[in-house]
């Protein structure tokens, strides 16, 4: 079941309470934004590796990003990948902007953590920074 199967079953059973008078949802999203779509591309590279590595049985730290790293992964590491970028937004400003809001619209979710690794932990900030902006 995926996590927008999982918001709607949420949603269609919440019963109010005491606490919440209306279903609240919360969802996590990798985000990582940059100057250009092919930067923020780059720059997840590293978590593209780690999350390769994790699924491989050989986590280990963040490692420096690596162009083309898709591009050099068997197609069933791909296909991981790409499964895993349904709740992710990488590249500009504007394309992080309509992903996360495709998401939104795709999850209706109240709230979004963000979050995404990069080696560079200055790019980190830049990237939270650029999201902030992006989303007004």
């Amino acid at each position: 079941m995926c996590s927008s199967d999982l918001l709607k079953l949420y949603r269609a059973q919440f019963r109010p309470s005491q606490w919440l008078d209306r279903p609240h949802a919360m969802a996590a999203m990798t985000v990582i934004a940059a100057e250009t779509d092919e930067e923020a591309v780059l720059l997840a590279s590293s978590m593209d590796q780690s999350f390769v590595a994790l699924r491989s049985g050989n986590p280990g730290k963040l490692k420096p990003p690596v162009p083309g790293y898709r591009e050099s992964l068997p197609p069933s590491a791909r296909a991981m990948l790409e499964h895993m970028r349904q709740a992710s937004a990488v590249g500009s400003p504007a394309t992080v902007a309509d992903a996360i809001g495709k998401f939104v619209e795709r999850t209706r979710a109240d709230e979004l953590i963000v979050a995404g690794a990069t080696f560079d932990p200055a790019a980190r900030r830049r990237s939270l920074e650029l999201t902030r902006r992006a989303l007004g």
